[in-house]
């Protein structure tokens, strides 16, 4: 490659000045990339803990769906650990607010201890949603027995 001497001068003072000589000279102008408006990204929280799940929720049902609505959230699941309680109650306020009622339930599974296994049982959560009458009508028939 034959270089002129303007070009290696060039090369020189950039390589002396480095990448933040370079940052500082490379500006770009105003108005150069146009700003497009984007839209807010949906969410919806589909684990909710209310008063009704012991020792893990205080917050009030209707308080629950105004501040959803408030945060411009289509809808709002109600999973309380073990019961199924406050459903009513959920569908209900969410309807007042003009949100989606997602009706579910938080219940704990465990496995059956191994024959001679020392230890402690361990339990896990699972997070179930009702999609349909029939899934509801399910969920209560778990959280009741």
């Amino acid at each position: 490659m034959d270089w002129s001497v303007a070009q290696r001068g060039r090369f020189a003072s950039f390589a002396q000045s480095g990448l933040n000589g370079f940052r500082r000279r490379a500006r770009v102008r105003s108005g150069a990339y146009p700003q497009r408006s984007v839209s807010a990204p949906q969410s919806v929280h589909l684990h909710v803990h209310s008063e009704y799940s012991l020792l893990d929720g205080a917050c009030a049902i209707d308080a629950l769906a105004e501040q959803a609505a408030s945060f411009g959230q289509s809808a709002l699941a109600l999973t309380d650990h073990g019961v199924m309680n406050g459903a009513v109650e959920h569908y209900q306020a969410c309807n007042k607010h003009g949100i989606k009622p997602i009706l579910g339930c938080e219940i704990y599974y465990a496995e059956k201890p191994k024959a001679g296994a020392s230890g402690k049982n361990e339990h896990n959560h699972l997070t179930l949603l009702a999609s349909s009458d029939a899934g509801y009508r399910n969920l209560v028939k778990l959280c009741s027995d």
